[in-house]
């Protein structure tokens, strides 16, 4: 069937082309103004097809704008390229704590105490003790005599924030004397310290995930009465066997 179509085709074909043929080489021919016309057409047909198909084509010049992909019809999808990007939650930044520093004993909060064991103890601008000025020093002294009892005691918070704690404990110039300190961390058994005039004591001890440390100074004798002290001042003796020890810049070690 292809055949017959195909033969017919380049039969009608083939007498189309013998009659242009003839009309242009026959000026007489009655065809030829029709044929001049049907090549006028073709001309003008092709010219209209040529700036359509220019006009059609992208200037080389101007890049192309991706559309993104289309949306299947029917779905409620928008494509991946018009999908409003979500703002991911930022995480909060994590404060860090302040960085602990070095700090004197002196500065930290005494813990309350319910008696007046701790009514004789000083914190002077500046001591001397063995030959050395302190800037900070924690005394046990008395003037005429004393108004608490023996030990006097110095309890602070230290809240597992230090690493160590150091000072140099020793009589003072002015007083004589043997003396005892003891230091409790926690409910570990105390550490002890003597000292005698001219032989100070040098305390560094760790003080790694404690939360309490406990001082106690002891006097080195029977505390003095305000009688006894009236009587030493009526016989010239004013001041005599009172204690007189000291703490030099303790200070606590992150």
């Amino acid at each position: 069937m292809l055949t017959f179509v195909a033969a017919i085709a380049a039969f009608a074909g083939g007498a189309i082309a013998g009659v242009i043929a003839d009309a242009v080489v026959d000026k007489a021919h009655r065809m030829r103004r029709y044929v001049a016309a049907l090549i006028v057409a073709l001309v003008v047909f092709g010219g209209i097809q040529a700036v359509a198909q220019l006009r059609s084509e992208p200037d080389a010049g101007t890049p192309l704008q991706d559309a993104g992909p289309a949306t299947p019809r029917g779905s409620t999808t928008p494509p991946a390229s018009a999908t409003s990007t979500q703002a991911t939650p930022s995480t909060p930044a994590t404060t860090e704590p302040p960085p602990v520093m070095a700090t004197s004993l002196l500065d930290l909060p005494a813990v309350d105490e319910d008696t007046n064991s701790s009514i004789d103890l000083d914190e002077p601008g500046t001591v001397e003790i063995n030959g050395t000025t302190y800037g900070h020093a924690l005394v046990y002294q008395c003037s005429l005599y004393c108004d608490g009892s023996s030990p006097q005691v110095r309890e602070v918070t230290l809240g597992k924030k230090f690493s160590r704690f150091s000072t140099t404990a020793a009589v003072l110039d002015t007083s004589t004397g043997k003396y005892r300190i003891d230091i409790t961390l926690d409910r570990h058994p105390p550490k002890t310290y003597t000292i005698t005039p001219g032989n100070p004591a040098s305390i560094n001890i760790s003080v790694a995930g404690i939360s309490r440390m406990r001082i106690q100074l002891y006097a080195p004798g029977k505390l003095k009465s305000p009688l006894q002290a009236g009587v030493d001042v009526a016989g010239g003796n004013n001041g005599g066997g009172l204690p007189g020890i000291g703490l030099g810049d303790p200070i606590l070690l992150p």
